[in-house]
């Protein structure tokens, strides 16, 4: 079955449509001041810039509030796994999934996450011409690797870099079909090639799957820890339909997410050079070594670094939701079938809750308590908040340490980096970035 890539010009149509409804709800919070309402064709859209108010939706009464119409195509994509399924049945695939995510298991992955980065560094090492000519392939590459051996452990042999072609594929081809509920969803592009690539990365999926079980050999990896956890309430292990949903979902997210948020980590940090001395006096203490889990409650201003990055780079940049009953939110009523749209970039860049919102200052983060205060929060809220937030932080700081033990970087693009907001933020141009050995 032949791959399809997407069409650059059905990307950059997403794009401009993102754009345009990213540059509306900025105007629209500017002028008001907790929300608005108004009708985009026959959707009734009730936009959110309080924090109270998102408060509301997504921990006070969440269950009044459905994954919006967007996800529809993340379903062509993934399936129904924890990320795109609902009520009870996602209630019970969270109760399955999270301890995968306890701390002891990610210290085991830290492992993963440390050869890969190593093998980008031995990459960039080999560079003639040491100019990066587009960080944020380069970032992809990197984390596609870190969350397929992760997934997978070594079960790709001779089928590694089909997996990696068509991951990247079905990626693509998911941003270039989803547009913001301020868009036009339909008649964006036809969803049949997204389809085909979709039965193609599932039947790959599939396979290994029915191969593992075949061989009955013990890895510590996530598909081995998903293939033998059981249900609380009947011990039952997971289906097998649910398990190839959660399997692309953990590989789609764990892929998108992060390299959007590690791509503009180092622009951000390499563009700051006080920022920089103070992050290479702090790394001081490896000696040139990889960090471990064990050495992260030592790296305060790494961590504040990467969270003042998400701020201002959310790799998420806009939540919607789906009312399905009225509800009420102080002097806000909300009727059933309603679109409720609120954007985390928005809220992070605000003047009403941040001093200087549009300035990179890690100090920012010195003190601040980060849980569920709706002006921060990168990985969204509630109980519906990202499940590998551990894990994200935890390739971050890693791989951000390693490529700054090896490597000082320079952005050689000047003036204002320009945004490709799609499934995740990009940047919208290739961001070329000089390499020279420390």
């Amino acid at each position: 079955m032949a791959i399809t890539i997407p069409d650059k010009k059905k990307t950059e149509k997403a794009a401009a449509v993102n754009r345009f409804a990213l540059s509306f709800l900025q105007k629209d919070s500017e002028k008001n001041s907790n929300f608005t309402q108004f009708k985009v064709g026959q959707a009734n859209i009730v936009h959110l810039f309080s924090p109270d108010l998102i408060k509301h939706v997504l921990q006070t009464n969440p269950g009044n509030y459905l994954k919006g119409k967007e996800f529809d195509v993340l379903k062509i994509s993934i399936g129904k796994g924890l990320l795109t399924n609902e009520g009870e049945s996602w209630l019970k695939q969270r109760r399955l999934i999270q301890p995968l995510f306890h701390k002891q298991h990610l210290a085991a992955f830290s492992t993963q996450m440390v050869a890969s980065t190593a093998s980008l560094i031995q990459k960039w090492e080999t560079k003639q011409n040491a100019i990066i000519e587009d960080m944020y392939s380069e970032i992809v590459e990197l984390n596609l690797d870190i969350i397929l051996k992760t997934i997978f452990s070594n079960d790709m042999t001779n089928i590694e870099e089909e997996i990696k072609t068509i991951t990247a594929a079905l990626i693509e081809e998911t941003a270039a079909s989803m547009v913001s509920v301020l868009g036009s969803v339909s008649g964006i592009q036809d969803l049949q090639s997204l389809k085909k690539n979709a039965v193609y990365l599932s039947g790959i999926i599939s396979d290994i799957t029915e191969s593992r079980k075949k061989k009955q050999a013990v890895h510590f990896d996530l598909l081995d820890m998903l293939m033998n956890a059981e249900y609380a309430d009947t011990k039952q292990k997971i289906e097998p339909k649910q398990l190839l949903d959660e399997l692309m979902t953990l590989l789609f997210t764990g892929m998108e997410t992060t390299s959007s948020a590690l791509t503009f980590v180092l622009y951000l940090l390499y563009g700051h050079p006080d920022v920089l001395e103070k992050f290479y006096n702090e790394i001081k203490f490896l000696n040139g070594r990889p960090p471990s889990p064990e050495d992260f409650k030592n790296l305060p201003y790494t961590n504040q670094i990467i969270s003042e990055s998400m701020r201002l780079y959310p790799p998420v940049w806009y939540i919607s939701r789906s009312a399905i009953q009225d509800d009420s939110i102080e002097d806000l009523k909300i009727n059933k079938g309603d679109a409720i749209v609120f954007s985390p970039y928005i809220m992070h860049r605000s003047s009403k809750f941040w001093e200087q919102p549009d300035v990179f200052n890690p100090e920012r983060f010195k003190d601040r308590n980060q849980n569920n205060n709706f002006i921060y929060f990168p990985f969204g809220g509630g109980p519906r908040t990202c499940i590998g937030n551990n894990f994200a932080f935890m390739s971050l700081t890693t791989s951000l340490v390693m490529i700054a033990q090896k490597f000082k970087l320079q952005p050689v693009s000047s003036g204002q980096l320009k945004l490709s907001p799609l499934i995740t933020l990009r940047p919208k141009e290739p961001l070329m970035m000089g390499i020279k050995k420390v």
